[in-house]
């Protein structure tokens, strides 16, 4: 029993780091969460790219909030998490790769949210 309330009280979207165990994929409730965490990330195209978001839709976002950083990056995320696929992993391992090159952010991250939870 103790087990199962362990495992309970663990953080939706919050994965764990031990070995066996499927990381959550992230929910809606969990996008305020990633907005924060990549509020720093200024090339949310790029971001979009890699995080595989279908590039229509990007162009989309581009189009509806024309100049507007902030609403455009919130747009791609809300659009990705939706995609059903989105983990902190994925974007962790997005953001450290050599295309998007945002190391401190994914570091953070890691930090954050994919800290070993007990």
């Amino acid at each position: 029993i103790q087990h199962m309330q362990e495992k309970e009280e663990r953080p939706k979207g919050n994965p764990t780091e031990e070995p066996g165990i499927q990381e959550s994929k992230l929910q809606a409730t969990d996008l305020p969460d990633v907005i924060s965490a990549t509020s720093s990330v200024v090339d949310w195209l790029t971001l979009g790219i890699f995080l595989k978001v279908n590039y229509e839709e990007l162009k989309t976002i581009e189009k509806n909030y024309p100049g507007n950083l902030i609403r455009c990056r919130q747009e791609m995320l809300s659009n990705w998490i939706r995609s059903g696929n989105a983990t902190w992993r994925i974007l962790v391992n997005v953001l450290y790769s050599d295309d998007v090159k945002e190391k401190a952010v994914a570091e953070e991250i890691e930090k954050n949210y994919l800290k070993k939870q007990l």
